[in-house]
């Protein structure tokens, strides 16, 4: 199905013309969809002539162009979407061609036929044109129709607006926070955003002649002088939100030659030119916001991070492990809640109590099957988490805290992602605050200094973790490991985390590990949990806040050491040589950071790291001897 957007305004004398032809479309399945913004003429009669044929929406007052084509598009059900002024006129076959083309050229995001002017029969657009200065043009605009040059279909940096289609695919790609068009633009230059955006993110804009609109270029009967203003503010926001720093230095000659001049002249000539760059500077905000957005979805892209697939419920088998206490067992109630709403439930249960389990132990929901395991003695945590990983034969295993609460497509996003991918070793999701307004994780990533920070931690949601991308590893709140995976980068059979690290650092351990190996850990966005950080073994926290980002500060001193312990055998069994020397610097510093802490504030905790590290390396070193030799077979 084709929908064909129109968003229209005081438009009467040009859109019974325009909706006629769009009726009158040839060879496809599609749906009109007319926003009215707030039209004071003869539209509103005109459109209430055409029910039921169209879809109507109507507007309080006059949201513009782009508000009114993004209320469309979440009305439209086609997988392709025409975007159609209300002074264009399409030829009967131009969506079926356009269409036909896009279905033979699956990287072809976004086409647009030849559009002729409805008075001279010249060009108007054969699309859109970037220049080295960074103008922007329609191609061809002035020609001759019958130009040779302009009868072959090519390659173009982006469609007009006015008569474009996109792929569904493109449009939920290029989406944020919901928008497709950029609201804050109004009108003018929304196309070349959305071009610009496009091509960061791999998709291809093609000219397509033998699909002929024509246009009459004068549906929006706005003031030159606000045109004028609205031109030069969108143009330096298409700017900033998508020119490259290297960019920018490039075009500072330009700004010098062109837009320096320009600027003054306008100043001398337009009222509103100072309200613009007002109004450039109060968006800045939002403008770098949108920038890494756009940046992160380019990213994304070239990491080659896996489209989301379903899980295969009949061969895949999930079990899920959680890990718990006696004392919080009862925070899992809301987890096992959560657990039995999943589009795709696990087929295990598996729980891990650190410790004796408790008296009464109500079976979760919906599980096929369920066990517990316990801590007894000096066996550590991480050694009973083997136990539960190693006596499933599930081709995905979950680790879970029992302070997470998962959204109703939790598993299934990360047991798709893992299914789309078979290099994916595991896969997080988006793991937000009490409250959903912050994150608390979207995947780790490894600084030089060697310490592992959660992306995202602590930072307000504003949609800018949207976009499924590579990561180092998981937070093993909520993490779902490939078994495959786990036997390739064992430390011995059935040793997936490292049984001596009891508490800290076993996730970091086992993601560096597949990473060494080439495994890779993809973010998944569309899954989403709620985390309380913590509340497993924190009951206090001390008033000493200056240092809580030292995540041990609340600790005693030998669950510190242990912490400092873990860190190093971590970096003994996994770090390379060769990248010590370029991060000297940072690891200098973190480790000075860390020795005044324990010095200023505990300094039992260096008496007891010290008196540890030897035996603790010693077992470091003999397990990376393995571990590369290991790989080094794998590889070949």
């Amino acid at each position: 199905m084709v929908s064909i957007l129109i968003v229209a305004w005081n438009a009467a004398k040009f859109l019974k013309p325009c909706i006629d032809a769009a009726l009158a479309q040839q060879g496809i399945e599609r749906e009109i969809i007319v926003v009215d913004n707030a039209s004071t003429d003869e539209t509103p009669r005109i459109l209430a002539g055409y029910r039921p044929r169209i879809t109507v929406l109507t507007n309080k007052k006059n949201e513009g162009f782009c508000r009114g084509n993004n209320q469309a598009l979440q009305q439209a059900r086609g997988r392709y979407i025409v975007t159609l002024n209300s002074d264009a006129l399409l030829d009967p076959a131009y969506t079926a061609t356009v269409r036909s083309f896009l279905e033979t050229h699956p990287r072809a995001g976004m086409a647009q036929g030849k559009m002729l002017r409805l008075d001279n029969g010249r060009i108007d657009c054969c699309g859109l044109v970037l220049s080295a200065a960074r103008r922007f043009y329609n191609r061809g605009e002035g020609s001759p129709a019958a130009a040779r040059r302009l009868n072959r279909p090519c390659r173009i940096f982006g469609p007009c607006a006015a008569a474009a289609m996109y792929r569904r695919e493109l449009v939920e790609d290029l989406r944020q926070s919901g928008e497709f068009f950029d609201e804050a633009m109004f009108f003018l230059g929304e196309d070349f955003d959305v071009a610009w955006r496009a091509r960061r993110c791999g998709w291809q804009a093609w000219y397509v002649p033998a699909a002929v609109c024509r246009h009459y270029r004068q549906s929006a009967a706005h003031q030159a002088e606000y045109k004028q203003y609205l031109s030069f503010r969108n143009r330096y926001i298409l700017l900033l939100k998508n020119e490259s720093w290297f960019g920018f230095l490039r075009l500072i000659p330009f700004f010098a030659v062109y837009d320096l001049p320009r600027f003054l002249w306008m100043c001398r000539r337009n009222s509103r030119t100072v309200e613009a760059v007002r109004e450039i500077r109060r968006m800045l905000p939002d403008v770098r916001m949108q920038r890494r957005l756009i940046r992160a979805a380019a990213q994304a892209r070239r990491s080659g991070a896996a489209p989301l697939a379903p899980p295969e419920p009949e061969s895949a088998h999930i079990r899920i492990v959680i890990t718990s206490s006696a004392a919080g067992w009862q925070r899992c109630a809301a987890l096992f809640e959560s657990l039995a709403a999943q589009t795709r439930p696990p087929d295990s249960v598996a729980v891990v109590f650190d410790g004796p389990r408790p008296p009464a132990l109500p079976l979760p929901p919906r599980a096929a099957a369920f066990v517990c395991f316990e801590r007894q003695g000096a066996q550590t945590l991480t050694a009973v988490q083997n136990q539960a990983l190693g006596a499933a034969r599930a081709d995905y295993l979950m680790m879970l805290n029992d302070d997470v609460v998962l959204d109703a497509g939790f598993v299934a996003a990360l047991a798709g992602a893992l299914a789309a991918d078979p290099q994916a070793g595991m896969a997080v999701g988006k793991l937000l605050r009490p409250g959903r307004r912050c994150f608390d994780t979207t995947g780790q990533f490894l600084l030089p200094a060697r310490n592992v920070v959660e992306r995202g931690y602590a930072l307000a949601d504003h949609g800018q973790y949207e976009y499924p991308t590579r990561v180092f590893g998981g937070c093993g709140a909520a993490v779902m490991y490939r078994r495959k995976m786990l036997e390739a980068v064992a430390l011995a059979p059935g040793e997936y985390f490292d049984a001596s690290y009891h508490l800290f650092y076993e996730d970091v351990d086992l993601s560096w590990r597949a990473w060494n190996a080439g495994w890779k850990a993809l973010y998944v966005p569309q899954a989403t949990a709620t985390h309380v950080r913590g509340a497993t073994a924190k009951q206090h926290r001390p008033a000493v806040r200056r240092f809580e980002r030292f995540e041990f500060a609340w600790l005693p001193a030998a669950l510190k050491a242990r912490c400092l312990l873990n860190r190093y055998a971590t970096i003994i069994k996994n770090d390379s040589a060769a990248a010590v020397l370029p991060s000297i610097g940072a690891r200098l510093l973190y480790e000075t950071k860390l020795l005044l802490y324990c010095l200023c504030f505990d300094p039992r905790v260096l008496f007891i790291t010290a008196r540890s590290f030897p035996a603790v390396a010693r077992r470091a070193w003999r397990m990376r001897k393995n571990l590369r030799s290991r790989f080094r077979r794998q590889r070949r």
